[in-house]
């Protein structure tokens, strides 16, 4: 359970990056920018998992594995995929040069990127609303990378973290919130769900502060 002090933090946007560090240990602030922290992953990551090179021309996106053979691109300033890839086994995922990359193998999902992509949506006190976004990092836990982003709408703001490679599920997307009031939800955007759904959410809406699974479906 949070202690009401750190919970507090947590709702106002201006300490929202506090509670990330104090209650998951980012290693990593910002794209690009790594960090090693006390039992952390030695860094830099494998290249082999992960790629921080700009994925197909987007700027502040990355590429990291997701388990079964299965790589996701994402769009950091939306919090969301907007690539799912299967590499052939015995190839790199990756084409890489100096400052790009793309996607090798059979593309399974290309969604919209910009002002095109939709992004995560808020509701809270009687309307939905459209959050900023804020990448805060992305860390190395037990063989699993975990992203995390701060979520705001004003003065108030949320944590969203999004886990990959965790489960024997190829391509699955684990989503864990933190912060939300009470009857407060996200909902992810609409042509994800078409693709990753969670057993356990009827409705698919992101609430409560526990860990959800969302699976690959073509």
């Amino acid at each position: 359970m949070l202690s009401g002090t750190v919970a507090v933090l947590l709702r106002h946007s201006s300490f929202a990056w506090i509670s990330a560090i104090l209650l998951g240990g980012l290693s990593v602030i910002g794209c690009g920018h790594l960090r090693a922290d006390e039992g952390g992953a030695p860094l830099p990551f494998d290249p082999a998992r992960i790629s921080r090179l700009s994925l197909d021309g987007l700027p502040r996106s990355l590429a990291a594995a997701a388990g079964g053979g299965i790589w996701l691109g994402y769009d950091l300033e939306r919090a969301r995929p907007f690539r799912a890839w299967r590499a052939k086994s015995d190839e790199d995922a990756l084409s890489r040069s100096t400052f790009t990359a793309k996607p090798r193998g059979k593309l399974l999902f290309s969604g919209p990127v910009g002002d095109d992509a939709e992004g995560w949506r808020w509701r809270r006190d009687g309307r939905t609303v459209v959050p900023e976004v804020r990448y805060l990092g992305i860390r190395d836990v037990n063989g699993a990378f975990v992203l995390s982003w701060e979520l705001r709408d004003g003065d108030t703001a949320a944590l969203l973290h999004e886990r990959i490679g965790a489960t024997e599920s190829a391509g699955a997307r684990e989503l864990r919130a933190e912060g939300l009031g009470t009857g407060e939800v996200l909902l992810p955007p609409a042509d994800l769900v078409r693709h990753w759904k969670s057993p356990d959410l009827s409705e698919q809406e992101l609430h409560g502060d526990e860990w959800h699974r969302f699976d690959w479906s073509e």
